[in-house]
């Protein structure tokens, strides 16, 4: 195959990828406008520091044995955001993940690390 036909392969690759990613119902649920690098699911919310050991702790995730979704962005998405006595706003989050918990709830985690990421 040639340079130019491998590179137009490649690129329709990534835009089929693209799109089916941002179809992705989990996608949809965390409701950011982003750039996504990675979607997976994990049997057990305490488990997720095996996919992102450098992430800060979160205790509300470190006793889950349910089943969650993750969506990991990459450079910088609009979230809301939420201050003293519950005021809210919105603001840019730079590499945020999004953990979906099996109850519904959504929780958005910024300046995330991805030092030694692996999705499943």
């Amino acid at each position: 195959m040639s340079g130019a036909l491998a590179g137009f392969a490649v690129g329709a690759l990534w835009e089929a990828t693209a799109a089916s990613v941002a179809n992705d119902e989990r996608v949809l649920k965390c409701g950011l406008a982003g750039e996504v690098e990675a979607v997976f699911d994990i049997a057990e919310g305490r488990a997720l520091w095996q996919h992102l050991p450098a992430m800060k702790r979160a205790p509300e995730l470190e006793v889950e044995t349910k089943p969650i979704s993750v969506v990991v962005y990459q450079g910088t998405v609009n979230a809301l955001v939420f201050g003293p006595a519950g005021a809210s706003r919105t603001a840019e989050v730079a590499d945020a993940v999004c953990v979906l918990l099996s109850d519904g709830e959504r929780v958005v985690y910024g300046n995330v690390s991805r030092a030694g990421f692996q999705a499943p």
